[in-house]
């Protein structure tokens, strides 16, 4: 067979024993709880589910919510309010987990959050080619989505579906979508608590649930292969319940993640997811955020960590805020905790912003006298550099308290 006999395979209609392929495909879709995309070419079996909120949202703290707000733990990259009716959710399964132009996508799922709960939209592909008849549906269908929820989908999901419009002569479905990756904020959030993130492992940790005869995911390529050649559907249907649930377990995240950065006070959160929250909304630069959990961490834990206050000081500088910035150096120092920073900052401070090197001296001295302790258990190069720096700055203090007595 050429290649011009190839194409004409699949971007026809199927010519020979029609009916008895049209029988067999419907008796397929109707074991999977689906229907043909399209009579007259049946080569894609459409799946639909709806679960209302209630079957999976039970955590009595969480609740749908029709406007995500998620800029803290988005970097930003979200600042404004997210309509959840904009929201799409992709999810694939696909022949392997390497990527590129022969990795086929054989399942693709869809969410649509609702005003009362979750539609999961699936394209089953039962054998390779006539896949542009799933894209040219979801093309139509989703127009009027503008946002991607996924997880891994920016190095995984999308790229491969965009390879396969690009194979198919499909323009991009999702060239003018923003793309919001849940994996990304679950390594910010846990990624030194969690064992992994996976989304599987994710819903243990958060919603204490376990999949009951779920198929790993490792395992769903070579289902795949095993379907194409017995004609068996007994692990695709597997693979389509593992598809569903990876769909709903990301509309949970979505609305929990929005329960932790609007309305953490009613959770039940530990120092170091706390510490975490800080510490991202320090970088956004959010200080009445900051001040709010870095108040609950100090209050509940009895105090925040070492870098947490060393980070909250540096936005407290950043934005002029001096003497809450003092206060956190001189805890440290009272503390003995991160005393060449505070000692450091403490000398900078008043020996620019306050003209005081008499002062500056002190806090100086003091960094260098520890220094030498810290020399005596080991020595390193930044230790060195760090010493050269400070003697500068002792030297030219010296020079500037010489240049006023006399």
């Amino acid at each position: 067979m050429d290649i011009s006999e190839k194409l004409k395979y699949y971007k026809t209609d199927l010519n020979a024993n029609q009916s008895e392929a049209t029988a067999n495909y419907s008796e397929m879709a109707k074991k999977l709880g689906g229907e043909f995309l399209d009579l007259e070419n049946p080569d894609v079996v459409k799946i639909k589910l709806f679960l209302n909120y209630d079957w999976f949202i039970s955590n009595e703290y969480l609740s749908a919510e029709k406007n995500i707000q998620l800029s803290m733990l988005t970097k930003n990259q979200f600042q404004e309010a997210i309509n959840t009716e904009k929201i799409l959710i992709l999810d694939l399964e696909t022949t392997g987990l390497m990527g590129g132009a022969g990795t086929y996508p054989f399942l693709i799922g869809f969410g649509l959050l609702r005003s009362t709960g979750i539609e999961v939209i699936q394209y089953f592909l039962p054998d390779y080619g006539r896949e542009h008849f799933a894209y040219n549906d979801l093309k139509k269908n989703f127009a009027d989505k503008n946002i991607l929820l996924s997880y891994n989908g920016k190095s995984y999901d999308l790229p491969l579906l965009r390879n396969r419009f690009i194979l198919n002569r499909i323009d991009d479905s999702f060239e003018n979508f923003r793309h919001l990756d849940l994996l990304h904020i679950v390594r910010r959030l846990w990624k030194n608590e969690f064992t992994n993130c996976s989304l599987e492992n994710v819903e243990k940790e958060l919603f204490k649930f376990s999949r009951w005869r779920d198929i790993e995911g490792a395992l769903i390529p070579s289902a795949y292969f095993k379907y194409l050649s017995t004609g068996d559907l007994s692990e695709i249907k597997r693979i389509i319940q593992h598809n569903q649930q990876d769909i709903i377990s990301l509309a949970a995240l979505l609305f929990y993640l929005h329960q932790i950065e609007n309305h953490n006070e009613n959770l039940r959160l530990n120092q170091s997811l706390l510490e975490n929250l800080c510490n991202l909304s320090i970088n956004n630069a959010d200080i009445r955020q900051s001040e709010k959990l870095f108040q609950t961490i100090n209050a509940e834990y009895t105090s925040a960590s070492d870098k947490t206050q060393v980070n909250l000081s540096i936005l407290y500088k950043r934005k002029g805020h001096w003497q809450k910035a003092i206060d956190i150096w001189e805890d440290l120092l009272n503390k003995h905790n991160e005393i060449l920073f505070a000692a450091e900052e403490l000398a900078k401070f008043y020996e620019h912003h306050e003209g005081n090197p008499h002062s500056a001296l002190l806090y100086a001295k003091r960094a260098k006298s520890y220094i030498e302790i810290l020399k005596e258990i080991k020595t390193n190069d930044y230790l060195l550099i760090y010493e050269q720096n400070i003697l500068h700055r002792i030297e030219r203090l010296k020079t500037k308290i010489d240049n006023i007595n006399f």
